[in-house]
C-alpha cells in the first residue's frame, strides 16, 4: 500500500460520499498492489451475483473480501479507509437483515 498521502483531504471525500454515495481515492494502490488486487480478485468473478433487489440481482459480489487475502486487509486498513467517521458509526439492520453502517447524512 501507498504510505497516506500528504495532504490527503478527508473532508472532500465524505462530502462525495454524502452527495454521491462513494469516492475515489486516487493513488490508493501503486502498480505492485493494484496487480496483487487483480490476481487476488480473478478467481472470485463471474461467481456470485446479488440475492434480492437491495443487493441488485445482476450486480457482481464477492463478500468477505478481507478473508479472502492480504492485499485486501490492507487495504480496509489503510489510515485513509479508516479516518472516514461514517464508517465508524453505530451499525443498523439494513433491508436483508444483516447490519451495515449508518446510511451518511443529506
Amino acid at each position: 500500500m501507498d504510505a497516506p498521502a500528504i495532504g490527503f483531504d478527508a473532508a472532500t471525500h465524505i462530502e462525495d460520499i454524502r452527495r454521491d454515495g462513494y469516492t475515489i481515492i486516487e493513488g490508493i494502490l501503486d502498480a505492485a498492489d493494484l496487480a496483487a488486487f487483480r490476481t487476488g480478485i480473478g478467481p472470485h468473478l463471474d461467481r456470485w451475483t446479488g440475492r434480492n433487489p437491495f443487493e441488485g440481482l445482476r450486480t457482481e459480489r464477492v463478500y468477505t473480501l478481507v478473508g479472502r487475502g492480504r492485499i485486501f486487509e490492507g487495504l480496509a486498513a489503510d489510515p485513509r479507509i479508516l479516518g472516514f467517521p461514517a464508517l465508524r458509526q453505530p451499525r443498523h439492520p439494513d433491508q436483508s437483515g444483516r447490519s451495515g453502517p449508518e446510511p451518511p447524512l443529506r
